[in-house]
């Protein structure tokens, strides 16, 4: 199913791949969808000029289990990038403090983590 999903993004039809990505989560136990799940749900809302969903989701993936290698870094990322878009300063440090305590729990020589303490 998810690859039809990123056929979907590949083609550029964003609502039907969007679509797809909320059908499989409605078929997986929350308790074990990934973070990368709600990295690629989230984009779809972006996609589409849904921001806010997209980060509303974002910041829900934070809670999940299951981390995104290294360490869970890519939803705090996106957050990050997303307060740059939006000049949103509360969102921002939100997300950087996120990122500093990835860095903080993590060999912060492994890359891409190495980035973070800059």
């Amino acid at each position: 199913m998810f690859n039809n999903a990123l056929k979907m993004l590949k083609k550029k039809n964003y609502e039907e791949y969007l679509m797809i990505m909320k059908q499989i989560f409605k078929r997986t136990n929350i308790k074990r969808i990934s973070s990368l799940d709600y990295v690629f749900s989230g984009l779809g809302y972006w996609l589409i000029g849904k921001k806010e969903d997209a980060i509303k989701l974002w910041r829900d993936g934070l809670t999940s289990p299951f981390a995104d290698f290294p360490n869970g870094v890519k939803l705090p990322a996106l957050l990050f990038f997303s307060s740059v878009s939006f000049s949103d300063k509360s969102l921002e440090e939100e997300a950087l403090s996120l990122l500093k305590q990835k860095s903080e729990n993590s060999n912060i020589s492994e890359y891409p983590l190495h980035y973070i303490s800059f």
